[in-house]
Parts: C-alpha cells; sequence; structure tokens
C-alpha cells in the first residue's frame, strides 16, 4: 500500500490529548490548512551516532512551512516530492481543536462476556467462554434486536433450554437488567492496538 495512504500518523488535540489515527496524505493538507502542526520529535543522540530513543530532547509543534525544510534522518520516513524529501511526521497536534473524542466499545460475544464478567445473567454461575453464549432477552423470532439492552450472557444449556420462548414461559429471571457500557476515550481502543511508531509511546496512556 502507498506509504501516503497507510493509518500511521497519530492525532492529537490541542491538549495532546489522542484523537484518531489518520494517513499522512491526509495530515499534510491538514497541515498546508494550518489546522495541524506536526512534532518534530528530537531524540539525544550516541557517540556513535545513533539514536537514544529513550532520551527525548525536544518534542516541539511545527508549522507545515517549516516542516518540510528538516532535515530527513535515518530514522524517518519520507516522500519524495520532485527534488526534495519530506518527512512524514509520526505524531500531529490541532492548532484550536480541544475535545477528546468518546467511543463505546463494539457488541460482540468477548465485549458481552467482559461486560457481564462472564457471569451467566441467570444462575450466576461463572462460565468460560466455551461455556457462554449469547441470549437475546426478547427472542429475535419475536422481534427481539441484536443491541447491548437486549443480550445477556448465558449458559449455553440454559439458552437452548430457552430457545424461542419468553424469560418467563421458562421460569428465567434475570439477575439484572443489561444496558450499555460507558463511553470512553478514543485512546483506550488505540492503546490496545499495536503500536505503530515509537514515538506514539510518548501519548498512549501508560
Amino acid at each position: 500500500m502507498n506509504l501516503l495512504k497507510k493509518s500511521i500518523v497519530l492525532k492529537l488535540n490541542k491538549h495532546f490529548l489522542i484523537l484518531r489515527i489518520e494517513s499522512p496524505k491526509k495530515i499534510f493538507v491538514d497541515m498546508a490548512k494550518q489546522t495541524v502542526k506536526a512534532l518534530n520529535i528530537e531524540y539525544a543522540q550516541n557517540t556513535d551516532g545513533s539514536y537514544d530513543f529513550d532520551n527525548v530532547i525536544d518534542c516541539s509543534p511545527v508549522k507545515w512551512e517549516d516542516w518540510i525544510k528538516l532535515p530527513v534522518r535515518s530514522c524517518d520516513a519520507f516522500v519524495q516530492t520532485g527534488k526534495n524529501k519530506i518527512r512524514i511526521p509520526t505524531v500531529v497536534c490541532c492548532s484550536e481543536y480541544g475535545k477528546v473524542p468518546m467511543k463505546r466499545a463494539k457488541l460482540s460475544p468477548k465485549t458481552i462476556y467482559d461486560r457481564d464478567n462472564g457471569v451467566c445473567q441467570y444462575s450466576g454461575r461463572k462460565l468460560s467462554r466455551s461455556e457462554a453464549s449469547l441470549d437475546h432477552i426478547l427472542p429475535r423470532a419475536k422481534g427481539g434486536k441484536t443491541t447491548w439492552e437486549n443480550i445477556a450472557l448465558c449458559d449455553k444449556q440454559i439458552n437452548n433450554k430457552k430457545g424461542d420462548r419468553l424469560n418467563h414461559e421458562v421460569g428465567l429471571k434475570l439477575l439484572r437488567q443489561p444496558k450499555a457500557p460507558p463511553l470512553l476515550p478514543a485512546s483506550v481502543s488505540i492503546n490496545a492496538e499495536a503500536v505503530a511508531h515509537r514515538d506514539w509511546k510518548l501519548f498512549l496512556l501508560k
């Protein structure tokens, strides 16, 4: 894939809090519009000329007109434009935008298992992942939707017994009413992903 189109640039708000990951192509446009600045992250050098990536000596926001004049180091990715090479930033920050986007985990067997702490919501028994299933409280056959509020972690045997019937028809009662998990900062999901560049670690939550 063309390097310009890969999602390899970490975007921060003006308070240096993570927003999202974007492509160099999109970031270069934003830099030219002066809505973001690239961070010139400088590391100390060892006596042999190599970089000491555990020792940051500078992390300054740089405008587009100054960024294109920076030299390309041996540790930098770059794009070639005519006779010039332009360093691809690893991290950028917004000039004015200060909000933090929030997001909710995607509904899946794993996230339902985690939300319900691996406990069957009818029997209260701790389930292994192989024993667990997802129960539609209002069965799909009766118009039930696949939503956080209509899904409960359930022992497979109990779920098989229930089938397409309603809980009261088979004597089942929920331990608690399921609900959607809270919204969390977008950075939480980024922390869970593979870190694309060492510079990102300066801004990820510990």
